[in-house]
């Protein structure tokens, strides 16, 4: 049974930071996950596990502002998480499937997947050709496109622009579509 003096800091009020960072969370909690999610290939659990992890790691910052830029870190941190554990999870399972005479023929199939430096180099040239058309979009095309990217959806992009739900949507619509057509003629070529 808790003491006095546990009962005592319990019932204290919380700091400002701690009320803010509460704030926070509720705010920004479904959008953190929405963006991991769309980012990281892996069970629900390591999901959530990333997200805490970098909630975590925001309740030990102060120099992180409670803001846009705050929410673009916290989702940074929070997939980069996501991977960290997905990749420990894949270890795992190699090493589990690895287990008997069967496994390791499993193991080395499973090694086969990776991309070899040829497939590396040809999907860095397509990366960098992704990014320069990027650059032929119209500003607010591509603002919209990256905050949806990070998981924001049409309605808390409109609220953060200052734009409409339709405006939003023609954005985000008539920039994917330039950017599609611009693959298909490079495709074509």
């Amino acid at each position: 049974m808790p003491g006095p003096s546990a009962e005592a800091a319990a019932m204290a009020p919380a700091s400002p930071r701690a009320q803010a960072l509460g704030a926070f969370y509720r705010a920004h909690a479904p959008t953190v996950q929405r963006a991991v999610a769309r980012h990281v290939n892996a069970s629900r659990p390591t999901l959530e596990d990333a997200c805490q992890n970098a909630w975590a790691k925001l309740l030990r910052r102060d120099d992180i502002a409670l803001d846009c830029g705050g929410v673009s870190w916290l989702i940074t941190v929070a997939i980069r998480e996501g991977w960290h554990l997905s990749r420990h999870d894949r270890e795992g399972s190699l090493r589990a499937a690895g287990a008997g005479p069967a496994g390791e023929d499993r193991v080395s199939e499973l090694q086969n997947l990776a991309p070899g430096p040829d497939e590396l180099a040809v999907a860095r040239a397509e990366h960098a050709q992704r990014v320069a058309d990027l650059h032929l979009l119209k500003a607010r095309e591509r603002r919209d496109l990256f905050l949806h990217a990070l998981g924001y959806g049409y309605e808390e992009i409109a609220l953060r622009t200052d734009s409409t739900y339709t405006a939003v949507n023609r954005r985000l619509s008539e920039g994917r579509a330039h950017l599609r057509r611009l693959a298909g003629e490079r495709a074509q070529a």
